[in-house]
C-alpha cells in the first residue's frame, strides 16, 4: 500500500487558527473601557492636584491679607486706617463713620484667624473658607470668606487687587454675588 505523500486534509475545509471574530471585538471593546476609564481618573487626578495649587496660590494672598483687616477692625484707629487706605470702599460705605458703624457692629462677632489658610480638602469638608476668582472685561474680582469663631463670616472683595467689599455676616456662608 502507499501511502499519500499531500499535505492537505484529505479534502476537508482548513481549521481556523486563533480567536473568533467576535471575541476579538469583544477585546478591543474592553480595551478600549480600561483605556477611556484610565483617562478619566487621570484626568481627574490632575485637575484635583492643579485646583488644590491654584487654591493655594489665590488663597494664601486673600488670607494674610483678611488677617491684617481682623486685626484692623479691633480698634476705632484700625478701621480709620483700613477705610482711607482702601478708597474702594467708598462704594459699600459711602462715610467713614458708616464703616465706622458697621466695624462696631462686628467686633462681639470676630475672632483671631489661625496663623495658615485650611487646606483645600478641609475647607470643602467644613465649608470655613470660600474663595471666588472671575475676572470679566479685564476686571478681576475675587471674593474670600472666612468662618470666624461663633459661625460668623468675614468676607472680603477685591477688584484688581483694590478692596472694594468687607463685611462680618451671620449664618451661612454667603455666596459671592454676579454682577
Amino acid at each position: 500500500m502507499a501511502m499519500d505523500a499531500s499535505w492537505d486534509n484529505s479534502g476537508l475545509p482548513p481549521q481556523k487558527k486563533g480567536m473568533p471574530l467576535w471575541a476579538k471585538l469583544l477585546a478591543g471593546c474592553g480595551i478600549v473601557m480600561v483605556l477611556l476609564i484610565g483617562s478619566c481618573v487621570g484626568l481627574g487626578v490632575w485637575g484635583f492636584k492643579k485646583g488644590k495649587a491654584v487654591f493655594q496660590a489665590q488663597g494664601s494672598t486673600a488670607w494674610t491679607k483678611l488677617a491684617a483687616y481682623e486685626k484692623q477692625l479691633e480698634t476705632d484707629e484700625g478701621v480709620s486706617e483700613l477705610y482711607r487706605a482702601n478708597p474702594g470702599l467708598a462704594h459699600a460705605y459711602p462715610t467713614e463713620a458708616d464703616f465706622l458703624a458697621a466695624a462696631q457692629s462686628w467686633r462681639p462677632k470676630l475672632a483671631p484667624l489661625p496663623a495658615q489658610m485650611p487646606e483645600l480638602l478641609q475647607a470643602m469638608k467644613d465649608r470655613s473658607f470660600s474663595l471666588n476668582v472671575r475676572t470679566v472685561n479685564h476686571v478681576t474680582t475675587r471674593s474670600v470668606g472666612v468662618r470666624m469663631g461663633e459661625g460668623a463670616f468675614l468676607s472680603a472683595t477685591w477688584e484688581n487687587e483694590s478692596l472694594v467689599d468687607l463685611e462680618v455676616t451671620d449664618g451661612p456662608m454667603p455666596t459671592p454675588s454676579n454682577p
